[in-house]
């Protein structure tokens, strides 16, 4: 009996450096990686790839993450779905969890930098 195929867990993230850092931890959990940086490239992945994880970055406006959730939410509910928030951002994380049934959070903290 052969192994289950193996999906593909996409993250829309602005941040190149950030999605990295959550490929690097959702590969250690053997899954397949797709990192894109705007919604277009993440509805064609959808299209293209059997995804079954969404990670998608809430906080950086112009990308559309919660219409993403909330669209693989509606139309594949059996897709999970996580969210990139700022720990205080209960408003945004709300949404996520009630539109786009976000299992979870990635959270971004601000770095200080001291001279």
């Amino acid at each position: 009996m052969g192994s289950p195929p193996v999906k593909t867990c996409l993250i829309l993230v602005g941040d190149a450096g950030i999605g990295q850092q959550i490929a690097t931890m959702m590969e250690r959990c053997r899954w397949l990686t797709k990192i894109v940086q705007s919604d277009a490239h993440a509805y064609d992945c959808l299209l293209e790839h059997d995804v079954g994880t969404v990670v998608a970055d809430i906080d950086t406006n112009s990308l559309g993450g919660l219409a993403l959730l909330a669209f693989c939410h509606r139309r594949h509910p059996d897709i999970m779905t996580y969210a990139i928030a700022r720990p205080d951002d209960e408003y945004g994380k709300r949404m996520a969890r009630e539109a786009g049934g976000c299992r979870g959070y990635f959270c971004l903290h601000e770095r200080t930098l001291k001279d």
